[in-house]
C-alpha cells in the first residue's frame, strides 16, 4: 500500500525542490477552485450574489468566505491538540 509516509521517505535530494513547489502551489489552487465553485453556486445558479463588482456589501461576501477557508482546518487541529494536551512543535 502506497502512503504519504513511504513516499516522503523515498524523496531524494533532487525531488525535494519539486515537492516544495507543489506544496506551495497547492493551497492557492484549492482556494481558487473553492472560489470558482462558490461563484458558480451563489452567483450563477442561485442568483443570490453578484459575480463581481465594487460598492455593496454583497460584493464582499464571497472573498470573505473564501480567503480564510484554508485556515479553518489548521485552527481546528490546533484547538483540538491543545484541548487534548498534545505538545505542539515550536
Amino acid at each position: 500500500m502506497w502512503s504519504a509516509a513511504t513516499s516522503a521517505s523515498r524523496l531524494s535530494v533532487y525531488n525535494q525542490p519539486a515537492a516544495t513547489v507543489v506544496a506551495a502551489a497547492l493551497p492557492a489552487t484549492i482556494e481558487l477552485t473553492l472560489l470558482a465553485m462558490l461563484i458558480v453556486l451563489f452567483a450563477v445558479n442561485l442568483h443570490w450574489l453578484p459575480t463581481s463588482g465594487i460598492g455593496t456589501w454583497q460584493d464582499l461576501v464571497l472573498p470573505t468566505l473564501t480567503l480564510p477557508a484554508l485556515l479553518y482546518p489548521q485552527v481546528a487541529l490546533l484547538t483540538r491538540a491543545v484541548q487534548i494536551g498534545l505538545k505542539l512543535p515550536v
